[in-house]
């Protein structure tokens, strides 16, 4: 599923768009650590911001939003993660418009649900 409006999102939750920054600093990371690099990253379980209780609904909703990607690896890497192109590209635009997640305008539930009803709506 990919959300034109996926910055908006990004912007309405500074939580999700933590965690997403948190993997992507650990993708770019892995990149210059390791010459072939998958691409698939371990779970991040701790992020500066983010309640330890919330971060499997966080990564949930990424997942269903389809910023996040997921895979089942063996017994020894269990569930790994990737960002989507879509989520590179809106860390990108927040990025360049100079919006960092500690400037992302919080809204209460009733507001996201209201705009990703109105994204449902226009993709109708």
């Amino acid at each position: 599923m990919i959300l034109e409006t996926s910055p908006t999102i990004l912007r309405a939750n500074p939580q999700y768009h933590l965690l997403l920054a948190a993997y992507l600093e650990r993708d770019q990371r892995e990149r210059e650590q390791q010459e072939e690099f998958s691409g698939w990253l371990s779970r991040v379980n701790s992020v500066e911001g983010i309640e330890p209780d919330v971060m499997s609904r966080i990564h949930g909703k990424l997942i269903s939003l389809g910023l996040l990607k997921f895979e089942l690896g063996d017994r020894l890497e269990g569930i790994r993660y990737q960002l989507s192109d879509d989520a590179k590209r809106s860390l990108k635009q927040l990025a360049e418009s100079g919006t960092s997640p500690e400037e992302s305008e919080e809204f209460d539930d009733d507001e996201f649900l209201d705009l990703e009803s109105q994204n449902s709506n226009e993709a109708a």
